[in-house]
């Protein structure tokens, strides 16, 4: 894919920033030519409604009324004395566009037509006014009141001596810049040399960097066994990157370290049957006596069964590690689950002498994997019962607990407790200090493995009066109120 340097868009940007007042006049430059046009229009089409109307005997209030309406402009008729006879004001009508412009003048706000015509007397002595009684009509725009205000007007005098002026006004907030075009265009290419001289540092300050980092990543992507992190020497966002691949790096580089030991320990649990199998096959010969026979067909069949135990509870904990992607969630107690765990190793004659109690809420819903919850939490209970064992009396403790953030469940046995060196160690795959020696090394790994998936954890300490205590939660879901204990 085709990549467009960041230095060169850097460049861009500043010069884009320094051009943007001339712009700005320019567009303001159009937005007053035609917003002249548009009001000489509106006054004169006034003036042209309405001129006819003072002919006739009636009044013309209602079609003066109407024409400034219609162009939001105001109307004013003096009569052959100069007297002030109707007049007709909507050029005050402000559109949304006019509010925002007004906000632009600051507090004292746009000026108006009124402040206007306070400048320069009654209206027999303007200007307009005199011009239509010596010329008989007179239009124009001008900018008024120290360049604020823009108006347009239109006036006539009747056969009757009457004289009728429509007028128009549009601050000139953003316009006025107009006026400056030609200073500003001469500011404007003084400061372009500064921008450039500021988007050559700019892109040496950000680009730069970045692109060290780049070659910096390729280099290691090349060579993906040397050691040591990536050079980073700047203290700003440039850096932070840096360091966030840094830790990466030391993140690919644990689990390359852990895939390793993984593969080492896999190979080791599948050798030992590996090799069960060849040497019992190896001594299959002619006139094998039936019970060396048998001896061997057993020996077989505990292999694979070891074999195949291995693999599907390696696939089961990859399946746990990858999020439980595929598993069906759905709301579920985890009352009930606890409850029907703790009743079936009750019931479980290897376990025959191991007191299993539980204390549970009344409530205590999640959404979850069913299946994967309750598989993890008989891994804690087989566990801990076969330490238990260990010890007279046997017994192993069950407690869940609700708060506002999680769900969370302890089991506590009677056994030995677990070497503080091992401690770490006690969710690694393959990892098994059991006594009965029934462990895969797996069923620990995959508990913890199940109950990350579903956003919470997993961790294990020795109590002071007791052996091991595993601990695991999951994050809350609402649930009826009534959590009080209840042992069982």
């Amino acid at each position: 894919m085709k990549t467009r340097p960041l230095r060169n868009r850097v460049f861009v940007v500043v010069v884009l920033v320094v051009l943007a007042p001339l712009a700005l006049v320019l567009i303001a430059q159009g937005i007053g030519a035609r917003e002249a046009d548009e009001m000489r229009a509106a006054v004169e089409t006034a003036l042209t409604t309405t001129e006819p109307m003072l002919r006739r005997t009636d009044s013309p209030v209602g079609t003066m009324e109407d024409a400034a309406k219609a162009g939001r402009l105001r109307l004013v008729v003096l009569d052959q004395n100069d007297e002030l006879v109707l007049a007709r004001d909507h050029d005050g009508d402000r559109t949304l566009r006019d509010r925002i412009g007004d906000a632009m003048f600051g507090p004292n706000g746009a000026p108006d037509l009124h402040a206007y015509d306070r400048s320069r007397g009654a209206p027999a002595d303007w200007d307009e006014v005199r011009a239509a009684r010596r010329d008989g009509s007179t239009s124009g725009c001008e900018v008024v009141l120290s360049g604020g205000l823009s108006i347009c007007y239109a006036a006539a005098r009747t056969p009757s001596g009457q004289v009728i002026l429509a007028q128009k006004t549009s601050p000139r907030a953003i316009r006025a810049l107009a006026d400056l075009r030609y200073a500003l265009l001469k500011l404007t290419l003084i400061t372009l040399a500064l921008a450039f001289a500021l988007a050559l540092w700019l892109s040496r300050r950000i680009a730069l960097p970045v692109e060290r980092l780049r070659d910096a990543v390729l280099r290691r992507t090349a060579q993906p066994h040397e050691s040591g992190p990536i050079p980073v020497v700047s203290k700003d966002e440039v850096g932070e990157l840096g360091r966030a691949f840094n830790s990466l790096v030391d993140t690919l580089q644990s689990r390359n370290r852990s895939n390793v030991a993984f593969a080492a320990d896999l190979a080791h649990q599948l050798k030992s049957p590996i090799l069960a199998i060849r040497a019992s096959l190896d001594s299959l010969k002619p006139g094998i006596s039936k019970e060396r026979l048998q001896r061997i067909q057993g020996i077989i069949q505990d292999s694979t069964k070891r074999l195949d135990t291995v693999v599907s509870r390696l696939l089961e904990l990859a399946r746990a590690e990858g999020g439980l992607t595929e598993a069906q969630r759905e709301k579920a107690s985890l009352v009930d689950i606890v409850r029907g765990v703790r009743d079936g190793f009750a019931r479980d004659e290897r376990y025959e002498g191991v007191s299993f109690e539980i204390e549970t809420p009344s409530h205590a819903d999640a959404v979850v994997a069913p299946a994967a919850v309750e598989e993890a939490i008989r891994n804690l209970f087989d566990n801990a019962a076969s330490f238990a064992q260990t010890k007279d009396p046997s017994w192993v403790r069950a407690r869940l607990s609700v708060d506002e953030e999680r769900i969370e469940l302890r089991i506590t046995d009677s056994g030995p407790g677990i070497p503080d060196e091992n401690l770490p160690k006690v969710f690694e795959r393959f990892f098994t200090e059991r006594p009965d020696g029934r462990g895969t090394g797996l069923g620990l790994a995959y508990t913890k493995a199940v109950f990350e998936a579903h956003g919470g954890g997993a961790e294990v300490h020795n109590t002071t009066d007791a052996g091991a205590c595993f601990v695991v939660w999951l994050p809350m879901t609402p649930s009826p109120a009534g959590e009080e204990g209840t042992p069982s």
